[in-house]
């Protein structure tokens, strides 16, 4: 498979649900071929949201946009949705999907999880679980460049300030510059920093020692906007001759830059960190290597400056200029690898979290009504709502939070909107709601995370009476009542959730493996049509045997339940939009299966029976799999009794001797092949050739 993304787009040719996607990466692609799609859908995911480089799809764009929800909905993680403007979706879900039970490639599988915990607000506990067993395996010794080595020791450090592990980042970041060969060390010389000053003053400078052949100094690196201050000046001027100035490779700036990174999140805020970090940054700022670092740190200088009377205007322009480079126009052929280069080990942040840090300096200086659009635009109803609260637009504030209660957006939570809601008004029944919706909800999830389940119970029950709407808690509630083995509640509370949120497919789901665990067959099957309404119907055919055994058993004891007519339906219709294994077809050929001594009146049944024969034969797998054989065989030796059936209750001589001419027109090429195909492994006491010689004889009888 070629590493590139018009390649990637035609290995998924043809696929317009989420499933099928999911289905051709699990069961049609090698394991190397998985860690392609997972390399270069990540790539080119990573390269629009981090680097600026211009939006990808996976498939038409058109079809994309139409499975955007889905994509959404399928990155969910824990109750928490990724973030909803985020580009190119489809590519993190293809690249998660292709990294699933992969051995190979850790530090790949690595920067996916990262990249997909950027997307959600807080930190997931089971991608911090997956991060923590893949750091395991990627420390493990292997042969490597050096190149490869630091960067490495980088991610897995931004990895771990991901989820707070402060000492072994920096244990990764010092093994990355003892790899490197780099020492920098902060130290004080004489010098000015102001326009005007007459008398030297000690300055806080980095002193860097450093080997190892320089790369060129790249091109095209984000604008570094100067001060034009009238007092002070752009950069510190030291005393005496001027020195050499240190050149650094690439991976020496990247593990300075992530130091840098480590000390803004570790150390308190206090004017001596600013300096020290000031003083990094002026040395990679100097450099021009790197483009990932080069930005993070002018995103970090911005952040550092934001709260400086004569730099807040610098930090707001140079957010603004860095945004326009983060637009997501760039060509991936021409900026893609150079960007990329070192962005995850820099730990540069997503566009949206610029955006977001932009909308901050802008109410800083009080420009409310630039950041109220930002926050618009990013659809950030908290910092709409603040920015509305500090203009004084009580009245719009009031009307978005209703709005948001009233439409159950689900990008704030619901007992986040009350509080505001309370903070607003100045009434405290808003609080109260709050708090009781919060507190609950809250103890409910620490119950279930605790295996406690009936106390789970009680929470999420005390939840959904307070706010009868929300579905979540009805979900969860659900299944906590299943963990107790309470299927039958379990099923009855998810009818509830089924009413407010009647597009939610994971709850749909769940209502049809309930309805089957509890003989609602009528449920299951509107549960199924639910989901091919939601094009997120299930692509295995075990649900549908399952099904269909519930729906004979039934018919069984209740032989006027309508339940045979309805599966009957289902199946039709799933026949309609995509063709079914050869399992499905004869489950369908089942229900559609005449009484003995009855005609099949419009040869329904063997038609079914002859599809599926077809399913299994048309991708010859049943000449290298023997179960596959073995089915085949036991399709044939149906199909066989079954057109001597229908041709004998005419008894007609013409009828049978049309029958037997077709099973060998039809049949007896697969039966040869499989003979050639297994010859060698046919024994005596054989269950394939015992098969295929029991066929043989029905076909020359």
């Amino acid at each position: 498979m070629n590493h590139d993304i018009d390649a990637l787009r035609a290995s998924f040719e043809g696929c317009t649900t989420v499933p099928e996607v999911e289905k051709r990466i699990r069961t049609e692609l090698s394991d190397a071929e998985r860690l392609v799609v997972a390399s270069v859908a990540y790539d080119h995911f990573f390269a629009s949201n981090w680097c600026g480089i211009e939006e990808a799809a996976l498939l038409a764009n058109d079809v994309e946009e139409g499975l955007r929800p889905q994509v959404v909905e399928a990155l969910s993680c824990e109750g928490m949705l990724p973030y909803k403007g985020t580009r190119s979706l489809l590519l993190l879900l293809a690249a998660i999907k292709a990294i699933e039970g992969q051995n190979g490639g850790q530090v790949l599988q690595l920067k996916i999880l990262m990249a997909w915990q950027h997307l959600l607000d807080e930190s997931s506990s089971t991608i911090h679980r997956r991060i923590k067993e893949l750091i395991k395996e990627v420390q493990k010794p292997c042969e490597e460049s050096l190149v490869i080595s630091v960067e490495r020791e980088l991610v897995i450090a931004q990895a771990c300030l991901l989820f707070y592990g402060y000492d072994e980042a920096h244990r990764h970041i010092d093994e990355a510059f003892k790899l490197a060969k780099l020492d920098a060390t902060l130290t004080g010389e004489l010098g000015k920093r102001t326009k005007w000053q007459q008398h030297l003053v000690a300055q806080l400078v980095l002193s860097v020692q450093a080997s190892g052949e320089v790369d060129e100094a790249e091109e095209q690196m984000p604008e570094n906007v100067q001060l034009n201050d009238d007092t002070l000046m752009d950069t510190i001027t030291l005393e005496g001759p001027a020195k050499e100035p240190v050149l650094l490779t690439s991976m020496q700036v990247a593990c300075l830059v992530a130091l840098t990174t480590y000390k803004r999140k570790t150390q308190p805020k206090s004017d001596i960190v600013t300096e020290e970090c000031m003083a990094t940054i002026s040395m990679i700022l100097s450099q021009k290597r790197c483009w990932a670092g080069h930005c993070q740190s002018l995103i970090m200088r911005s952040d550092l400056e934001k709260g400086k009377g004569r730099k807040v205007e610098r930090a707001c322009q140079q957010l603004e200029s860095l945004l326009l480079g983060l637009d997501g126009t760039a060509s991936y052929a021409e900026h893609g690898v150079p960007r990329c280069k070192f962005a995850v080990a820099c730990g540069l942040p997503p566009w949206w979290k610029v955006r977001i840090q932009y909308a901050r300096v802008l109410c800083s200086i009080g420009l409310y009504s630039e950041a109220l659009r930002c926050y618009e635009k990013l659809k950030n109803w908290d910092g709409v709502i603040d920015c509305y609260k500090s203009m004084g637009q009580i009245e719009k504030a009031d009307r978005l939070i209703r709005d948001l209660i009233d439409q159950k957006d689900d990008s704030v939570p619901l007992h986040l909107l009350y509080t505001m809601l309370g903070e607003i008004n100045q009434e405290l029944s808003y609080f109260e709601k709050a708090i009781e919706l919060g507190v609950w909800f809250n103890a409910g999830y620490c119950a279930w995370t605790n295996e406690q389940f009936e106390q789970a119970t009680v929470c999420f029950r005390r939840c959904v009476d307070l706010e009868p709407e929300h579905f979540e808690a009805w979900n969860n509630l659900s299944a906590a009542y299943l963990r107790l083995n309470q299927k039958k509640r379990a099923f009855d509370v998810l009818q509830e959730a089924i009413k407010f949120s009647i597009e939610d497919h994971n709850i749909w789901g769940n209502c049809l493996l309930l309805a089957l665990s509890v003989g609602e067959v009528s449920k299951a099957i509107q549960a199924y049509h639910r989901l091919l309404d939601l094009k997120r119907a299930p692509t295995d055919d075990d649900y549908l045997i399952k099904l269909t055994n519930e729906a004979l058993d039934l018919i069984e004891k209740e032989p006027n339940d309508p339940c045979l007519d309805e599966l009957c339906k289902l199946f039709a219709r799933i026949i309609a939009s995509k063709s079914l294994g050869a399992q499905g077809y004869l489950l369908y050929a089942s229900l559609k299966k005449p009484s003995p001594g009855s005609v099949d009146q419009d040869g329904r049944y063997v038609r079914l029976v002859e599809q599926a024969l077809q399913a299994d034969t048309m991708k010859n797998d049943y000449l290298t799999k023997v179960e596959v054989a073995l089915r085949v065989l036991k399709t044939a030796n149906l199909l066989i009794d079954t057109r001597l059936e229908q041709a004998g209750i005419s008894q007609k001589e013409e009828d049978i001797k049309r029958a037997k001419s077709r099973n060998n027109l039809t049949l007896l090429p697969h039966l040869k092949k499989i003979q050639m195909a297994y010859q060698d492994q046919f024994g005596a006491q054989n269950e394939l050739k015992m098969a295929l010689d029991d066929v043989m004889a029905k076909i020359q009888a």
